[in-house]
């Protein structure tokens, strides 16, 4: 099955991408079939609701269709798309620094390193902004690691990384207690228009078409695509608000319909002679209405107008997009008055939320990013590039601006080096002064020890 692509003036409700799960322990040639059959249902569900989602995100939003009953010549669609700073903010805020891969204990830090090189070579980064982009927008993504035939040399790695777009795979859980994965179907067409599903599993490789399959063996033991869910309902950053994001578009449309409107206010003339070679018709098409009155009134020329009143419809704009920051855990632009710098300012103007939710993401990132590790591990170990380097050898690393409130911080973890009930390594760990608290912390004791050690020797000199 191919990429779903909708009309995207039709309007759709969505809720979240669906799990797809089965009553089985295992899938093989028993049941291929029949679960991809119904996994591929509830997929092209899945798959219908984020083409949708995308287009929005790219601004073919739900305005774009609108239509009025009076008064048509004026109708005016503006997309204010708020749904691409929601993305842009939460993406660049989470990934605008790249992720780091450190070693659990010093032993593995030369495999770590080179781990690092190797992630830098298959653009680690890049690929982890384009993750964190369909994560934002469909809730879900997806990340392949597939072994490369390298050649010998010094910028080759052993590996390919690409990021799946969403609308093309999906996962396949077990419906029994502890939800295994059993397999990742990526849906293709091909040149001659047959629809073909390629199904890992970890022991095989399924190509299923037309009710019917080849199959080989998994060269590597493990499901080589992995899902990243953004939460467990598997909602777009702003897939809760799109109705408050409708409303502002058709706020903004109307606002701007009532300028209009005002601008091309109809003259209206009562009691007027007209000059020769002018009637009704004509004047119409110049945008007059002539109107006739009984007696002998006087002759009166005026607009017919009515402008929106845009001070109130600025309020309810305000209230809706704050609605849209508050719902979304964004923070927002506001100067204010009073408290204005520390700590105040965090937790006032929404940092604080915006934090909390990175966070929240950041832990259902590391708990795929863990079978990913697994996966491109066993591909080193399987190509001879890094031998006997696991997942768990490992740390995944945010490395966002931890410097706010940062004296606090820094007293924080004086007094706990100074309390001998506090181990140094978990001093290090609560102060959330460093990404990497252990390296930190290594490198403090370290230091600790020369500087003893120098005054020490001073101490000796000056006694000599």
């Amino acid at each position: 099955m191919g990429v779903v692509s909708f009309f995207y003036g039709v309007k759709m409700p969505t809720y979240g991408r669906r799990k797809i799960t089965v009553p089985a322990e295992k899938i093989d040639e028993s049941n291929i079939v029949d679960i991809i059959g119904e996994a591929s249902t509830i997929h092209q569900e899945n798959a219908a609701e984020i083409d949708y989602l995308y287009n929005y995100y790219r601004g073919k939003q739900d305005i774009l269709n609108r239509t009025k009953t009076y008064n048509t010549s004026v109708l005016n669609k503006i997309v204010e798309n708020r749904a691409y700073e929601i993305v842009s903010f939460k993406k660049g805020y989470i990934v605008g620094e790249p992720i780091q891969y450190t070693a659990v204990n010093k032993g593995k830090a030369e495999a770590v390193a080179e781990f690092n090189r190797i992630m830098e070579l298959v653009g680690k980064e890049e690929k982890d902004i384009s993750l964190f982009e369909w994560i934002f927008i469909a809730g879900t993504a997806f990340m392949a690691a597939l072994p490369e035939d390298a050649e010998d040399l010094p910028d080759s790695a052993p590996l390919v990384l690409d990021v799946v777009d969403p609308r093309n795979a999906c996962a396949i859980y077990s419906s029994q207690i502890g939800g295994r994965h059993l397999a990742t179907a990526y849906f293709y067409t091909d040149a001659e228009g047959v629809e073909h599903s390629y199904v890992y599993t970890p022991d095989k490789i399924y190509d299923v078409a037309n009710e019917e399959y080849t199959v080989k063996d998994n060269p590597i033991g493990l499901i080589p695509i992995i899902e990243y869910p953004a939460n467990n309902s598997r909602l777009g950053s702003f897939e809760v608000c799109t109705e408050l994001l409708n409303a502002i578009n058709t706020l903004d449309s109307n606002r701007l319909d009532g300028i209009e409107q005002f601008i091309q206010s109809l003259l209206v003339l009562t009691n007027v002679e007209l000059e020769d070679g002018e009637d009704a018709t004509t004047i119409k098409e110049k945008g007059l209405l002539l109107l006739k009155s009984i007696g002998e009134n006087k002759a009166e020329i005026d607009l017919i107008s009515s402008q929106l009143d845009q001070s109130q419809a600025q309020t309810l704009k305000n209230d809706l997009y704050n609605a849209v920051l508050t719902i979304c855990s964004m923070p927002n632009r506001n100067s204010g008055n009073g408290d204005t710098t520390g700590i105040a300012v965090v937790y006032r103007d929404g940092w604080s939320a915006a934090e909390t939710s990175a966070k929240a993401t950041e832990s259902m990132y590391k708990r795929s990013d863990t079978a990913m590790r697994r996966v491109i591990c066993t591909i080193l170990t399987q190509r001879g590039s890094i031998p006997d380097l696991t997942a768990a050898d490992i740390v995944c690393n945010f490395t966002r601006n931890n410097y706010d409130n940062l004296s606090s911080k820094v007293t924080a973890l004086i007094n706990m080096l100074g309390c001998n009930w506090i181990d140094r390594h978990y001093a290090y760990r609560a102060s959330g002064l460093f990404v990497d608290s252990e390296e930190a912390c290594l490198a403090g004791i370290k230091f600790h020890e020369e500087q003893a050690a120098a005054e020490t020797e001073t101490e000796t000199e000056a006694t000599v």
